[in-house]
């Protein structure tokens, strides 16, 4: 089974600025996009990638082991695009936590734990972890319209603020409709 480790995205707030946000960022042609769905919406953690039945209670039991307090992420600032805004192939929107991450409290100190505990068990990261929510994807052919509209953006306000206070390790299974995402283990932080 395909997996990756996430937190979800379930302010009101938050997805309500996400949807004006999409509704900005849809060029001329409509069809050059695919918009992310709104009940889908998170922050990838770590992708783990295909693991067996007995792997992922591996993971599971690994994940299961880390510890920290709940905090509170702030939710817009920047849209970019990966590669970059002359040729999107990914919009996203960016983050930050509330009161810095310098002693490690925060998303990218729960993100190298993550990304520690499952080194351990032969799961290394791809590349390093990179916070954003991907609010669109760029279909074949739309990069140019998409880069004039990111283009001519003021930059983003906050639409909000998210309490983390878990994660997940889901799997993701490709059906003829688009993905379905199943959590296959949450795990609490720790008051």
């Amino acid at each position: 089974m395909r997996t990756f480790v996430s937190i979800d995205i379930t302010e009101p707030s938050i997805l309500d600025g996400i949807r004006k946000l999409q509704a900005e960022l849809v060029p001329p042609e409509p069809d050059s996009v695919k918009l992310s769905n709104m009940e889908k919406l998170h922050i990838t953690l770590q992708f783990v990638g295909e693991v067996s039945d007995e792997e992922w209670l591996k993971v599971t039991d690994a994940l299961s082991k880390i510890e920290f307090a709940p905090f509170d992420l702030e939710i817009g600032g920047e849209v970019g695009a990966f590669p970059d805004a002359r040729s999107p192939r990914v919009v996203w929107i960016g983050m930050r936590t509330v009161g810095g991450d310098d002693d490690g409290s925060g998303l990218r100190g729960l993100a190298r734990k993550v990304s520690s505990k499952l080194a351990a068990i032969g799961y290394v990261p791809d590349f390093p972890f990179n916070s954003h929510i991907t609010v669109l994807r760029v279909n074949e052919g739309g990069a140019g319209a998409v880069s004039k509209v990111l283009a001519g953006r003021p930059a983003e306000k906050t639409l909000g603020i998210q309490r983390v206070d878990r994660f997940r390790l889901k799997e993701s299974r490709k059906t003829p409709d688009g993905h379905v995402f199943a959590d296959l283990a949450v795990v609490k932080g720790v008051e």
